[in-house]
């Protein structure tokens, strides 16, 4: 599935594809570049362009309890400037481990997730953030 958008403020596009298996292991791809318009922008060069990547790998299982499907996914984004030139250059690196149990006569899924985010700037680097959630989520 593929698009283009644009306007005065610059353009883009973006690339993705999924696949899911019969056996429930999944895998998703997306890529896309966005590249700004320095004119709409008051000329202000230094709101840059940027390019990123996700990539999910997934797998969906039944029977492991007698309440629902189980998900698991591990998903990694990679986000950067094309010119890591400029001042506000910065370079963002996430990585997402998510698993959901659905109980299925609730119509409820319960979930948690860690994730684990690094970025960083020309200007200088931040600490590595750690993180998780957790949740429940009604279906009606």
């Amino acid at each position: 599935d593929a698009a283009e958008y644009g306007g005065d403020a610059g353009t883009g596009w973006g690339l993705g594809l999924g696949v899911e298996l019969a056996s429930g292991l999944n895998l998703s791809v997306g890529y896309s570049e966005d590249q700004t318009n320095d004119d709409a922008n008051n000329g202000i060069e230094e709101i840059e362009d940027q390019k990123r990547l996700q990539v999910v790998v997934g797998y969906k299982m039944t029977g492991l309890t007698d309440l629902g499907g189980t998900n698991f996914a591990v998903q990694y984004v990679k986000a950067e400037d094309m010119d890591g030139t400029a001042n506000n250059a910065d370079n963002l690196t996430n990585v997402t481990l998510r698993v959901e149990q659905t109980l299925t006569d609730y119509g409820t899924s319960v979930y948690g997730g860690y994730e684990h985010f690094e970025y960083d700037t020309s200007l200088g680097d931040f600490d590595e953030v750690t993180g998780g959630v957790i949740g429940l989520k009604v279906t009606f």
